[in-house]
């Protein structure tokens, strides 16, 4: 990726990007700089991710506009696209009181109403292809928040319009997009905003929306009890088998969408079913949830930011650093993810993580070979290298 960054600032980039994807344990300053190919301490690093000379917004701009480029042009074009839209938890410490921006978010899946100190992002990512590319986020801030900061305030929903409309500037391809959410983003003006750029929505649907249904409007929760086993429809798609009932009407305050109410096979239809709305009504049962299948790639891409590559781990206070670690930890899963598909290997992404550590330590020794062909001293090679004592600091 070409970035509009002078030589020390790409060098900057560079070796936090290599210490993110080379580092063990916590992503935290101290550990970046001990895996840091450069002799950086932690003063430097926050330095530079607080800095204002090298345009971090413009940096992360022309990182999304490159990853769409890329994930498009290796596609075909009769191939079908999911703009995926979610957010996601950044737990923190509670006792870190100087972090800018962090507040109680509800625990996902916590039916206890269990909260957790964490900043919130709400996330855009790619699938289309081969090619599975998280492309940005917006931070949630929340109402209290904001106001005493004087920053505004923007809910989630306002937040993945932000990132289908920044999404929708930088693509210029012709594969059909989608855009693709849970049940958090399945508001009206989120829909028809998707709408109005020219991508039809698939999403799951709360219980609790309404339905017409013999003239009359019905909760979904109330609705379902009353359906048949004659009113299913059996069906397979990927080897998994669904009981499927399918309408089309009015859901909640949007018009003319396809509605699936889904049962996996061996589960009771007692319980509450699946709800999957599209606004794209040619689409066969079969197909509809297909496609849904592929929202599962952003949270799989959650798993690997936080478990590979420390997304959660910066331990920093200006909600500016913070933001902006975490552009350089997207630039890694792009990098990987890149990696990825230009290999021949058919593995899965931790493969390639480690491959993109040894392409690093090959860098390093490149560096000492020319340096040696060169005649640098060795003293020289050392103080690059940020050897001190029997703490091995490397640089590329």
């Amino acid at each position: 990726m070409n970035f509009p960054v002078t030589e020390p600032q790409y060098n900057h980039i560079y070796n936090l990007t290599s210490s993110i994807i080379d580092s063990d344990g916590e992503k935290n300053l101290s550990n970046l700089e001990d895996a840091t190919f450069d002799s950086l301490d932690q003063s430097c690093i926050s330095r530079f991710l607080m800095s204002n000379s090298w345009l971090s917004d413009i940096t992360n701009e022309n990182r999304i506009e490159e990853s769409i480029n890329f994930a498009s042009k290796k596609a075909e074009n009769d191939e079908t696209g999911f703009l995926i839209i979610d957010d996601t938890l950044l737990p923190q410490s509670e006792d870190n009181t100087q972090m800018e921006g962090t507040g109680f978010h509800k625990a996902p899946n916590s039916a206890d109403e269990e909260y957790w100190c964490s900043h919130c992002i709400t996330s855009s990512h790619l699938s289309i292809g081969k090619v599975s590319m998280p492309l940005d986020f917006e931070l949630y801030l929340k109402n209290d928040y904001c106001q005493e900061n004087n920053e505004e305030f923007n809910t989630k929903v306002e937040l993945g319009q932000n990132l289908i409309e920044q999404f929708d500037e930088y693509y210029n391809s012709n594969q059909d997009i989608y855009v693709m959410a849970d049940c958090w983003y399945n508001a009206e003006e989120f829909i028809n905003f998707s709408l109005d750029k020219g991508y039809d929505y698939i999403g799951a649907t709360p219980v609790n929306y309404s339905i017409d249904h013999n003239g009359e409007s019905i909760k979904i929760s109330d609705f379902y009890p009353r359906i048949d086993l004659d009113d299913l429809d059996f069906i397979s798609v990927d080897d998994e088998f669904y009981y499927v009932y399918e309408y089309e009407g009015r859901v909640a305050n949007v018009d003319d969408v396809k509605l699936l109410l889904c049962w996996e096979n061996g589960g009771s239809l007692d319980n509450a079913p699946k709800c999957i709305l599209t606004t794209d009504l040619s689409l066969d049962k079969e197909t509809i949830i297909k496609y849904y299948s592929k929202r599962w790639e952003i949270e799989t891409s959650y798993f690997y930011f936080k478990n590979e590559l420390g997304l959660a781990d910066y331990r920093l206070h200006s909600l500016k650093s913070i933001i902006r670690y975490l552009q350089i930890v997207y630039l890694a899963y792009n990098y990987i993810e890149i990696l990825k598909i230009l290999s021949p290997d058919e593995e899965r992404l931790s493969y390639f993580l480690d491959l993109a550590s040894k392409y690093f330590f090959k860098k390093l020794i490149d560096y000492i070979h020319e340096a040696g062909k060169k005649g640098i001293p060795k003293e020289q090679v050392y103080d690059t290298l940020g050897l001190g004592g029997n703490n091995l600091q490397l640089v590329a």
